[in-house]
């Protein structure tokens, strides 16, 4: 007698996709408008754009290119694109922004505010989010001579600032910089950020000039004063840099960054009483700043700086045996301290043992796996750019990524 054989469901493995040709190709387009190479990225969608030929298809195409021409300054070939789309989709909202910014932008202002009370007509409610009206009274503002000429432009400029400079893009932030200072060199905020910038290339020299010209326009701006401090501490100029540190305490005593720096100071001048001095002046201020902490523990006189659990971290150890008991099928992989668990049919399970509050968990609903040449990872980095620009409160998406790289010890 034989028994029965219990029947079992297939065993589903983890698949990766491959990306069309077509596909790959506007993820290149996309991946050289978040990293702004707006050549590239011209030259790939007019690649793509000879093998497009449904009109709906076009609009991004001629939409995204138009937006390159304008970064570059190439206004006569933007407004000859924004026609283009015109001619492809008919007149819409999105075309006679794009149009506004161009004129605005090229200094036609009296175009530029045409395009935008067209805009609003079209669509009055979008017009009320982008604050229409006050890009309107901005641009007569410029035609009356009350505001410099090239106010609109140096705006456009100055809000793409601080997301080039938390991206990291520390180059575009000084070429922006440096165009807007072109445009009003009385203003304190470009002249900063080229400091900024500057000083996050490692060209502490370059930066201090620019630093100087910012406090020049804005005195005691405690950042600013910090900055130059910093400066001088980097070019090993102890004088001058607890000269500007001075400062920065005196508009803010409570200012942590300075002791800390000051204590470095000292520090490397020979005098560690001092310096331990003035860290545990900080810790007064604050007990738990952990570069001061660190300091003195490298120093011999304080305990090792440990983060108490935060509420974050007591969740992710709460909810990891949770996402981990729904997997039917776990893969485990580890990377010294670091393990992965996940289930494409559930989610993953980043933990690091080596210190608790670092993790991830993602459980959102079933994902895909796929598997990434070194010479993709450009690609992949200026998607990301381009999408961490697009988010906000208005248009936003839940979205998981998880980056593995087999021959390092990192996930990331």
């Amino acid at each position: 007698m034989t028994k029965r054989r219990k029947r079992t469901k297939p065993k589903r493995k983890a698949t990766t996709t491959r990306a069309s040709p077509q596909a790959r190709q506007w993820v290149a387009a996309l991946s050289a408008l978040g990293n702004e190479s707006w050549e590239e990225a011209v030259a790939i969608l007019q690649q793509f754009l000879q093998g497009v030929h449904d009109p709906v298809e076009q609009v991004p195409i001629y939409h995204n290119m138009a937006t390159c021409y304008l970064e570059q300054g190439l206004y006569k070939e933007a407004q000859a694109t924004w026609t283009q789309l015109e001619e492809v989709q008919g007149e819409h909202a999105d075309g006679w922004f794009g149009r506004a910014i161009t004129y605005g932008c090229s200094g036609q202002l009296d175009k530029a505010i045409a395009a935008f009370e067209q805009f609003q007509y079209l669509a009055p409610k979008r017009a009320r989010q982008l604050e229409v009206d006050r890009l309107i009274a901005n641009l007569q503002q410029e035609q009356r001579g009350e505001i410099v000429p090239g106010s609109f432009l140096y705006e456009h400029l100055n809000l793409q600032l601080e997301d080039n400079f938390d991206l990291g893009d520390y180059d575009m932030v000084e070429h922006k910089a440096r165009q807007m200072i072109a445009i009003d060199n009385g203003r304190p905020e470009p002249h900063f950020f080229l400091g900024l910038a500057l000083l996050r290339q490692k060209r502490a020299e370059e930066a201090v000039p620019a630093f100087l010209q910012a406090n020049k326009l804005e005195p005691d701006y405690v950042p600013t004063l910090h900055n130059i401090g910093y400066c001088y501490f980097q070019l090993n100029q102890p004088d001058e840099a607890l000269g500007w540190l001075d400062r920065v305490l005196q508009q803010d005593e409570t200012y942590l960054a300075a002791w800390h720096i000051k204590g470095q100071i000292y520090e490397k001048l020979g005098n560690r009483e001092k310096a331990i001095a003035l860290w545990q002046q900080a810790l007064s201020i604050k007990p738990d700043y952990e570069p001061v902490q660190y300091a003195l523990f490298e120093a011999g006189v304080g305990a090792e700086p440990k983060e108490p659990p935060s509420d974050l971290t007591r969740q992710l150890q709460q909810m990891g045996p949770i996402v981990k008991a729904r997997m039917r099928q776990p893969q485990v992989y580890r990377n010294g301290d670091v393990r992965l668990t996940f289930d494409p049919e559930v989610g993953f399970v980043l933990e690091d043992e080596g210190n608790i509050h670092n993790g991830t968990i993602y459980a959102g609903s079933p994902f895909r796996l796929a598997r990434m040449r070194p010479v993709d990872i450009r690609h992949f980095i200026g998607f990301l750019k381009l999408m961490v620009r697009q988010v906000n409160n208005v248009n936003c998406r839940d979205m998981a990524i998880l980056a593995y790289y087999p021959d390092e010890s990192s996930f990331s």
